[in-house]
């Protein structure tokens, strides 16, 4: 019997067809689903989506003063979405920053997650109306643009238009995009580039309407735009790619021999163009100015998905919110990420027995099985795992296995359509109109076996309600993973203390400052929060970023100390943290010190903004031990303790 083949662009039959032919049958066919007020449309639908899963941003909140949590990681990423534009706009280096850990040396961009393109994209609303805004925009539109990609997709493999809308549902709105979205995490959320790299792959091996050099340049830049959303997730992607192109070698070598020419130089296409664009953005990541050498995060925290977590939906379904969930950083208003369900897995087994011979099948379910496997890297720690193979390659050795469940999603969801679009051919080959056409059209010299009107046969009243039917169970197989959602998110106010709001604007630009709550690693960092609100018009001595320690490696590979730690501990709750830090004359001498080579100029702190636990910190305790380090009382303007100045090396005399 003859292998796996690639899907004909005529919409081939369960046996396929060759890569010729004319254009899909979705984009040839005349009638409403067809030309550019299609994807308008369906982008609409996918957007109006999106909005309702924030609704309590755009229907009973303010995009402009309500966000999941104005601390911890959405925090961060609304100050990177501030930083990009401001960048611009005065002139500096996108990729280094001295707004944060200002005197001690600044914040590589690229060992953090910027997601400087997406910032980019939503730029004019940051500069029109701030980052709390331009975050909401984003998060609502990630899930819309990622669903409308996989949508384009869909169009080359399947004229089955609700195979096409459910293959956008199920990748833009996967529990992977779902689990990170009240974070904020774009860096991962926003999956708009496995979906046109593929099609890039599809026109190269099917349609070739593009040279393969244009193709390989539009590869280039695709990897280009995904490096500066999340390396992170372009380093998954790659490995996990891997082992569609072993899976399409082994079942279609012919195929692939016979592409390999246009395949070479579609590579080295991408490869050049890939290497011409980020030559210096790799590098600056990797040694630049204030990278991190080695390991980011220590082994035992990068997280990763059970092998059970594919069919299990986990612990923390249905809470409040991803953010505040529990005191730490665990918890989530949805599934897991790696979550699909028994539904969905058995209907893709048992439709295999039409889509045994699709080779985008085949690449899909080796594409996704090995993601599977790997999901389990950091809690496997025998020599003999996969993981441990590419544990120490650059990008990965800090990338989270469990993150991998996003081509688990993307396999699912290619399999989901491909079974669907099978059905739905087997369905139209029964009909009788159909067979009537294929027994005019055949010949003799071509007939083989049963006449063409011989075996059972539908009435298109029939057909219709097997299509309804089949469009029903898709739906069913999805009622599972819908049903661990919690909609709408949970959000809350994002408002500036009077202080920042008012005083704060009036100081020179450039102000070094710090404040409490301080915290250079720590969970929640409202401080971010408030530099980020006030559009950067001060340095923040502090902040929430990844930098690196004095040898060079990550500060989160070993406790902090000096004043960072003093200073951290007076941000944290005493119940959480380590306890209050003693007004020592040492202690207070350390913190006295650091200040001053820190070139401090303004030391405030605020009562706690944000309701999450560990933000709930003893403002009353820190006051008296920042008056003790100045030696002098504070000043209180609007609700804040304000120092100005460096506190003196020396008592007064």
């Amino acid at each position: 019997m003859p292998g796996p083949t690639v899907p004909g662009p005529t919409g081939s039959g369960p046996t396929g067809s060759g890569p010729t032919g004319s254009g899909p049958e979705s984009s040839e066919r005349p009638g409403p689903w067809r030309g550019w007020r299609v994807h308008v449309g369906v982008f609409a639908g996918f957007l109006a989506l999106s909005v309702v899963m924030w609704s309590k941003v755009w229907v009973t909140g303010h995009p402009t003063s309500t966000m999941p949590c104005p601390c911890g990681d959405p925090a961060l990423e609304m100050w990177w979405l501030q930083w990009l534009p401001w960048a611009i706009v005065h002139g500096h280096n996108p990729l280094s920053t001295n707004a944060l850990y200002a005197g001690q040396g600044g914040v590589n961009a690229l060992a953090n997650t910027s997601a400087l393109f997406p910032g980019l994209v939503v730029s004019p609303v940051t500069l029109l109306f701030g980052s709390v805004a331009a975050f909401n925009v984003a998060v609502t539109l990630a899930p819309a643009a990622s669903a409308w990609c996989m949508f384009l997709l869909a169009r080359k493999v399947t004229g089955f238009v609700p195979a096409q809308l459910v293959a956008g549902l199920v990748w833009g709105f996967s529990p992977f995009v779902f689990d990170n979205l009240s974070l904020g995490h774009l860096f991962v959320a926003v999956g708009c580039f496995p979906p046109l790299a593929a099609l890039i792959v599809y026109d190269l091996l099917v349609e070739q309407r593009r040279r393969p050099l244009t193709n390989g340049v539009l590869a280039g830049v695709l990897l280009t735009l995904q490096f500066f959303t999340g390396s992170e997730l372009l380093a998954l992607s790659v490995l996990a790619g891997v082992a569609g192109v072993v899976v399409a070698v082994a079942v279609a070598p012919r195929l692939v021999w016979a592409k390999r020419r246009s395949l070479l130089h579609a590579g080295g296409a991408a490869l050049v163009t890939a290497v011409v664009l980020l030559a210096y953005p790799v590098w600056f990541e990797l040694a630049g100015p204030r990278h991190i050498a080695g390991r980011i995060w220590p082994a035992s925290v990068l997280p990763s998905g059970p092998l059970s977590g594919i069919v299990d939906p986990g612990a923390y379904v249905h809470q409040p919110s991803q953010v505040l969930a529990v005191a730490g950083y665990s918890g989530g208003q949805g599934p897991d990420g790696l979550y699909l369900g028994w539904a969905l897995l058995a209907f893709v087994a048992v439709s295999a027995v039409l889509w045994r011979r699709r080779l985008l099948a085949w690449c899909a379910l080796g594409t996704g099985v090995w993601a599977w496997i790997l999901t389990q890297g950091a809690d496997v720690h025998g020599w003999w795992w996969p993981w441990h193979l590419f544990a120490r390659l650059p990008l990965i050795s800090d990338a989270w296995p469990a993150r991998l469940a996003d081509l688990i999603d993307f396999s699912a969801a290619l399999l989901l359509i491909v079974s669907m679009d099978e059905w739905w051919k087997w369905i139209r080959s029964r009909t009788r109109s159909e067979v009537r056409s294929r027994a005019r059209t055949r010949t003799p010299a071509r007939s083989r076996g049963p006449a063409p009107d011989a075996g059972w046969r539908l009435s298109p009243s029939q057909a219709t309600g097997a299509m309804v039917a089949l469009v029903a169970v898709a739906a069913v197989v999805l009622v599972p993973m819908a049903t661990t959602y919690s909609l709408p998110f949970t959000v809350q106010p994002a408002r500036l203390p009077t202080w920042f709001a008012h005083d704060a604007r009036r100081l020179p630009e450039g102000t070094r400052l710090v404040t409490i709550p301080f915290s250079p690693v720590a969970l929640a960092s409202e401080s971010t929060a408030y530099q980020a609100e006030d559009a950067l018009r001060f340095d923040l001595v502090g902040g929430y970023a990844l930098v690196p320690a004095a040898d060079g490696t990550s500060a989160t590979l070993r406790p902090i100390r000096g004043a960072p730690r003093t200073l951290q501990e007076l941000s944290e709750s005493p119940e959480l943290g380590d306890g209050e830090p003693a007004t020592t004359p040492g202690t207070l001498t350390q913190v006295r010190l650091s200040l001053r080579r820190w070139g401090t100029q303004v030391f405030v702190i605020v009562p706690p903004q944000s309701t999450a636990v560990v933000e709930q910190y003893d403002a009353a305790y820190a006051v008296r031990f920042v008056t003790a380090v100045y030696r002098r009382a504070p000043l209180e303007q609007d609700g804040a303790w304000v120092w100005y100045g460096t506190p003196r090396a020396r008592p007064a005399s």
